[in-house]
C-alpha cells in the first residue's frame, strides 16, 4: 500500500494504531531525484504528466514540487484525463523539459508507449516510478527495491510475533530504489549511469 493514512487504514506511520502495521511500498520523489541526478547529464528542467483525477498524485505531484524546488531544478507539470490524452501530455513538455519523470498514474502508465516514443524522437530520458521499463524509448524504471520492503514485511511480523501490538509497530518505509534500465534507450541516449547504480540495477 501506498498510503495507509490517506486511505484512512492507520492514524500515522509511526503508530499506526488499531490492529494494523505493514510496508508502505511509496518513494518519496526526493530519493527518486537524488538518484537520477547521479545520471550524466543531470537534469536542469524537470517534466512530469498525470491525471489530476487520481488523489494519490496530488500527494506525489506536491512531494515532487518541494524536491524539486530544494534542487534548483524548474518543473514543468502537464495534466490528463486518460489515457488518450498521454501523448498530448507528453508533447507538452517538449521544451520546457529536458527530462521526463513519471509517477505511480495507472492512467500515464497505460499510454506509456506513446510516452516513450515521443520521448524518443526529441531525445529525452524518460524514468517511471514503478512500471516496465521494457518499453522502447523509456530509459529506466525507478521504484522500491522490493527485496527491502520484503525485509521490512518480516520485521514487521516478527514484531507482532514477538508480543507487541500491531498498532505499535511502525510501517516500513523504503529508504532507497532499485533501477531496471532499458539497454537499446540507454545506448540511444548516450547518458553516463554510474556504478553506484549500474552495479544493482537490472539493465535488460
Amino acid at each position: 500500500m501506498g498510503d495507509p493514512v490517506g486511505a484512512k487504514v492507520a492514524k500515522s506511520l509511526d503508530r499506526p494504531g488499531a490492529d494494523v502495521t505493514g510496508r508502505v511500498d511509496y518513494v518519496d520523489p526526493k530519493i527518486v531525484l537524488d538518484q537520477i541526478m547521479k545520471i550524466s547529464p543531470a537534469p536542469k528542467r524537470l517534466g512530469t504528466v498525470y491525471d489530476p483525477s487520481n488523489e494519490n498524485m496530488h500527494v506525489w505531484v506536491a512531494a515532487l514540487r518541494t524536491a524539486a524546488r530544494a534542487r534548483g531544478l524548474t518543473l514543468a507539470e502537464s495534466t490528463i484525463s486518460g489515457p488518450g490524452d498521454v501523448p498530448t501530455g507528453i508533447r507538452g513538455l517538449v521544451g520546457r523539459a529536458d527530462t521526463v519523470l513519471i509517477g505511480p498514474d495507472a492512467t500515464v502508465f497505460a499510454g506509456q508507449a506513446a510516452v516513450g516514443s515521443i520521448a524518443a524522437t526529441q531525445h529525452i530520458p524518460v524514468y517511471l516510478c514503478g512500471g516496465d521499463a521494457d518499453t522502447s524509448g523509456i530509459l529506466a524504471s525507478v521504484g522500491p527495491d522490493y527485496r527491502a520492503i520484503g525485509r521490512l514485511a518480516a520485521d514487521a511480523a516478527s514484531a507482532v510475533l514477538g508480543g507487541k501490538p500491531a498498532g505499535s509497530v511502525p510501517f516500513g518505509r523504503p529508504s532507497g530504489v532499485g533501477f531496471q534500465i532499458n539497454k537499446k534507450t540507454l545506448g540511444v541516449l548516450k547518458v553516463t549511469v554510474p556504478p553506484s547504480i549500474l552495479s544493482s540495477a537490472v539493465v535488460k
